[in-house]
C-alpha cells in the first residue's frame, strides 16, 4: 500500500465578510438624508492551508468527479476567485 496519494486537506478559509457603518443621523439629517450606510463585502478573502494546488476543496464543482493528483498537486481545480466591493445604501 502506497501513501503517495494522500494530502492533508484541512484549510481555514474566510469564505465572505462584509462590514458597515451606519453615519450618525446628526450628519445626514442636515442635508434631508435619511440614514446612509457604507459597507466593504469581500469573498475568499483568505485560504489558510499546506494543499498544493488552487482550491484544497478537492472537488470540481462543475463535474463532481475527484480531480487529477499527479506530483502533490491538483491539476484541474480552478481557484477561487477574489471578490471585493465598497458601497453605500442611502434613505431619503
Amino acid at each position: 500500500s502506497s501513501n503517495l496519494a494522500v494530502l492533508s486537506g484541512d484549510y481555514f478559509r474566510l469564505r465572505s465578510l462584509q462590514l458597515g457603518y451606519v453615519l450618525p443621523a446628526t450628519w445626514t439629517k442636515k442635508n434631508g438624508v435619511e440614514r446612509v450606510r457604507l459597507y466593504v463585502t469581500g469573498n475568499n478573502l483568505l485560504n489558510i492551508s499546506s494543499f498544493r494546488g488552487f482550491n484544497s476543496d478537492g472537488l470540481d464543482t462543475r463535474s463532481n468527479e475527484r480531480q487529477s493528483l499527479s506530483r502533490g498537486y491538483i491539476h484541474s481545480t480552478s481557484p477561487l476567485t477574489r471578490f471585493i466591493a465598497f458601497g453605500a445604501n442611502v434613505t431619503f
